[in-house]
């Protein structure tokens, strides 16, 4: 992931480059743990980031954002070659241990 993170707010997401496929990630910067790792494929970074600011579909990042939204980073890494998208998410899931990504960080326990 891109070494730098900024505030999870709108004006920051904004900041975030038309059509750029990736990762992303949103983390909790109280303590340092990472909540939720996602791709973006179809849309781009910017534009799932907007969905997640929103209203997530993800009911527990949601709470998150809803509750310590002010407390919320995100960063996020453009990918040009669009087969390595899920590859490299699986991989960032293992390390990052996600604490909203239940699911995918269940399967991906190796």
């Amino acid at each position: 992931m891109q070494k730098e993170t900024f505030p999870f707010r709108r004006t920051y997401i904004d900041d975030v480059p038309r059509g750029a496929k990736g990762l992303y990630a949103i983390w909790y910067k109280v303590t340092g743990k990472c909540l939720y790792v996602g791709k973006a494929e179809k849309l781009d970074i910017r534009e799932r980031l907007h969905q997640h600011w929103y209203y997530s579909s993800n009911e527990d990042l949601n709470r998150w954002i809803r509750v310590r939204g002010q407390q919320l980073t995100f960063c996020y890494l453009p990918i040009k070659k669009k087969d390595k998208i899920d590859t490299l998410e699986t991989i960032f899931i293992k390390i990052c241990n996600p604490k909203t990504n239940i699911q995918k960080r269940d399967r991906y326990r190796g």
